[in-house]
């Protein structure tokens, strides 16, 4: 019997270990699955964004392919007024067809038909969405209300792309070719001068006109040496360069630059007239009759000396807080300066510097500790032509440590949420939540506070849906402000809502991999030392009661990234939410662990 029992065992045995590869590839076949979804739905929205910009007239500034090994992936265009829309390859068989001036929903080529009408690309018109269930990918074209079977997900949306003077074309692999007409390149024309620059009149007024774009573009003067320069905007199409000519060895060149804000910039020269000689002093011609030897005459000898104005530097503030890792802007202003002028910073410890002119006498210097904040001031020197000087002492008396704090409804409350939202039990004040003790420690300040409830570390959430507008590894990231220290909770979601897993990934992540927790989770790590410095201190609390995945997935990419990870335990909830007592507990193990490292 014993020898019966063991011979089943085995054969159990073998068996389970024949399956496992299957099973493997089974799991990993429905985390692209689930990927590929929120991919299709991320698609979708940035097609409809599209078109609705195409719809309403609206022009690209830009327009970038996006390839990988020589073949066209996707692309990005930059409208005027919709901004930046993002389409890839990932749309799980969705594409956009055109007919008789109507764009249409289309799936493999063919117009989609919801109760015998075609699918318009339209505001009141639900879009295509796409969920799993259970290994089939689904799709609705009634805002979720009915599903039936979808297109492969492997399916391809674009051939290629291509541009002619007029406009870039999209290239479906549907044979569709969508147009989106060019901009009209934007640019700056100078007026006529009214004068001659001379001594007497040392400042002229020039008018400039702006064309192509003209929305919010931003006109930046910038004077030679010897000289002032200022753009005034009179309109949103119009102003004038104010300029000053301060000596004669004066540079009659002024730079004007023209910026979109989106990267975009143009320069153009302007040519200011100038009379030279008079700003020349004349020379005291000799007397042959002036008598030998010393006179004492009734005036003093020679012109008056020429009564110079006070060179006067004055910064914004005088006081700043500054935390490590943190750069701040000290802007400047130079009043009577002669001959041009000159700043320069004067600074102990490990602060560096950048200076910004934005004209010869207008700033800001740009300064960052990267090491241990000094105690001594930061000096700002300005210098003119005459071999002036005047300073002064920039202080940092409150050296704070500054904190943000990323979560999802752990770590939300009224006023504290982009969703405010917290289970009530018996948390009825902000101060209970377990960050803010933290936060409002002595020699710690609160800077900003991003938690949304329901969010997911990757952009996949419950259903399969594209959450990557709340998603820790989206727009989120880039919000903390200028932090010290980034206190994280999250991933419960990720395990509640059976999100991808993924593999592990530590660099050039694709869009498609920010779909799964894994490559999500490491990118947003990485994303945040690049943004907020090496120096930056991460510590990331996770939940009990999660999935092992979850679990191990968070343990090694933490140990990767040298993160402090602080694995809640024994934490009171009603029913999975903390309590007043259970927020108190993890702010007690947060510390317990920041002191243990010390």
């Amino acid at each position: 019997m014993k020898r019966l029992f063991f011979a089943v065992f085995v054969s159990l045995l073998v068996c389970c270990t024949d399956y496992q590869p299957k099973l493997d590839e089974l799991k990993g076949r429905i985390d692209e699955l689930n990927a590929a979804c929120a991919a299709g739905n991320l698609n979708v929205d940035a097609l409809q964004k599209m078109v609705d910009a195409i719809k309403s007239g609206d022009r690209a500034v830009s327009f970038i392919p996006v390839e990988e090994g020589g073949t066209v992936t996707g692309f990005i265009v930059n409208f005027e007024k919709a901004g930046m829309v993002t389409v890839s390859n990932h749309s799980c068989g969705v594409s956009v067809v055109k007919e008789d001036g109507r764009y249409y929903w289309a799936e493999n080529g063919s117009v989609m038909v919801r109760d015998g009408k075609k699918v318009e690309i339209a505001p009141e018109t639900a879009a295509p969405r796409f969920r799993i269930d259970g290994n089939a990918l689904q799709i609705s074209l009634d805002g979720g209300v009915t599903w039936s079977g979808a297109a492969s997900f492997e399916k391809e949306l674009i051939s290629g792309v291509g541009e002619n003077s007029d406009a870039y074309i999209i290239e479906m692999t549907s044979g569709e070719k969508i147009v989106i007409e060019k901009a009209e390149p934007f640019g700056i024309t100078f007026g006529s001068q009214p004068a001659v620059l001379t001594a007497e009149a040392p400042s002229t007024s020039i008018p400039y006109s702006l064309h192509g774009g003209t929305s919010g573009l931003e006109v930046l003067a910038i004077a030679p040496d010897g000289m002032t320069a200022k753009a005034v905007a009179l309109s949103a199409d119009g102003g004038t360069v104010e300029v000053t000519a301060m000596s004669a060895e004066a540079d009659t060149t002024v730079t004007v630059t023209v910026s979109d804000g989106k990267g975009t910039v143009v320069m153009e020269r302007l040519a200011v007239l100038m009379d030279r000689g008079s700003f020349m002093e004349p020379e005291t011609p000799e007397n042959p009759d002036a008598p030998d030897g010393p006179v004492t005459p009734d005036e003093p000898d020679g012109p008056d000396e020429p009564v110079l104005p006070e060179l006067r530097l004055e910064v914004e503030f005088e006081d700043y807080e500054m935390c490590n890792n943190q750069k701040e802007d000290i802007s400047y202003r130079v009043t009577g300066a002669v001959d041009g002028c000159s700043i320069d910073v004067l600074t102990k410890g490990d602060w560096t510097y950048k200076l910004y002119p934005r004209t010869d006498s207008t700033g800001f210097v740009n300064v960052w500790c990267a090491g241990i904040l000094s105690s001594d001031p930061i000096v700002v020197v300005a210098s003119d032509g005459a071999g002036r000087r005047d300073t002064v002492e920039v202080m940092y008396s409150n050296l704070v440590r500054k904190v943000s704090v990323m979560g999802d409804s752990y770590s939300a409350f009224d006023g504290a949420s982009v969703v405010p939202y917290y289970p009530r039990m018996d948390v009825t004040s902000i101060t209970d939540m377990w960050w803010y003790p933290f936060t409002h420690r002595d020699g710690y300040k609160q800077e900003k506070v991003i938690v949304w409830s329901g969010s997911t570390i990757c952009g996949t959430g419950y259903d399969g849906i594209n959450a990557m507008e709340n998603a820790f590894c989206g727009a989120r990231l880039r919000a903390l402000g200028h932090p010290d220290i980034v206190l994280v909770c999250g991933a419960t979601n990720d395990s509640w809502a059976g999100s991808p897993i993924g593999s592990y990934k530590y660099s050039q992540w694709t869009e498609l991999d920010l779909f799964s927790f894994r490559p999500a989770l490491a990118y947003m790590f990485d994303t945040m030392y690049d943004l907020y410095g090496e120096n930056l201190e991460i510590y990331f609390l996770l939940n009990n009661d999660l999935s092992n995945d979850i679990d191990v997935s968070v343990r090694t990419i933490c140990r990767h990234y040298g993160v402090g990870l602080i694995e809640l335990e024994n934490i009171e909830k009603r029913p999975d939410h903390p309590t007043k007592k259970g927020q108190r507990q993890m702010y007690e193990q947060l510390m317990d662990f920041i002191n243990s490292q010390k």
